[in-house]
């Protein structure tokens, strides 16, 4: 990667494709004469290869490494239901929407729950103490 003005694109070159073997340990000591030209690369072809793309407010090298900083990541995107469920007694699930619609009533081993739908309010009344359960100790 090659930057001939700090505000300039890159010329990003592709010089050469050796092989890598892992044997315990792995040094790679690489010679570059400036004769090898595999392939050039625009932008957004090297951006396809990182695996994510981000935004960085400040990069520079240090010992021949490029560090960049203050990263804003843009394709970050994780899929995750931190919903969780309890049963009774009796090992029975129920999940209510809060219009009382859509109630769901399950026991947790024949029910597979990732097929709950991610707009369901999955309340569970089993966590909803009434004053009639309340105990006062004087």
């Amino acid at each position: 990667m090659l930057y001939k003005a700090n505000d300039n694109t890159p010329e990003i070159s592709i010089i050469d494709e050796i092989p890598l073997t892992y044997d315990g340990s792995l040094t790679i000591s690489y010679t570059d004469n400036g004769s090898n030209l595999l392939s050039e690369l625009t932008i957004d072809q090297f951006n396809l290869l990182t695996g994510y793309q981000f935004t960085a407010k400040s990069i520079t090298k240090l010992e021949n490494r490029l560090f960049a900083a203050n990263i804003q990541e843009s394709t970050w995107d994780v899929e995750y239901d931190a919903r969780a469920y309890r049963s009774n007694g009796n090992g029975i699930v129920r999940i209510e929407n809060a219009n009382n619609i859509n109630t769901l009533e399950f026991t947790h081993n024949d029910y597979d729950m990732s097929t709950i739908s991610k707009e369901h309010d999955c309340i569970n009344p089993y966590n909803i103490l009434k004053p009639s359960e309340f105990t006062i100790d004087n």
